[in-house]
Order: C-alpha cells, then sequence, then structure tokens
C-alpha cells in the first residue's frame, strides 16, 4: 500500500492500519536503543521525582490535563 493510497483512508481504517504496525513491531521494541535525548529526559525527571521536586499524578487526571479540562 502507498502512503498516497494510506492517506486516503478513512480515519477508522487508518486506525485499524496504525495498529497492526504496532503491534508488529512491538518484539522489536525492547531491542532498539533508547535516544540519548530521551533517556536524558527521563535522567532528569526520575531525579526530579526522587527529590520530591515533581508530584506524580493519575492516569484519569493527566488525561483531564491534556483535554484541557
Amino acid at each position: 500500500m502507498s502512503t498516497a493510497e494510506l492517506a486516503a483512508l478513512p480515519p477508522a481504517e487508518k486506525w485499524k492500519v496504525l495498529e497492526f504496525l504496532w503491534e508488529s513491531l512491538r518484539p522489536e521494541l525492547d531491542s532498539l536503543p533508547v535516544p540519548a535525548e530521551h533517556q536524558k529526559l527521563l535522567d532528569e525527571r526520575r531525579n526530579q521525582a526522587q527529590a520530591g521536586k515533581s508530584k506524580p499524578v493519575s492516569w484519569e487526571q493527566a488525561k483531564r490535563k491534556l483535554a484541557g479540562s
């Protein structure tokens, strides 16, 4: 399937393709290196949490914040 064909799909079909691709990549994800920029950000956030400088929130709270409510 070409990129033009993918772009022409209705949203529900695009989600199906996306889910298929993600699941097909899942076994390989653990063997991929974490990019240095991502690792730096993860380390900074872990250090902030361990130092008590950040407060964890529940997934429900995060979703509400992202939704703007």
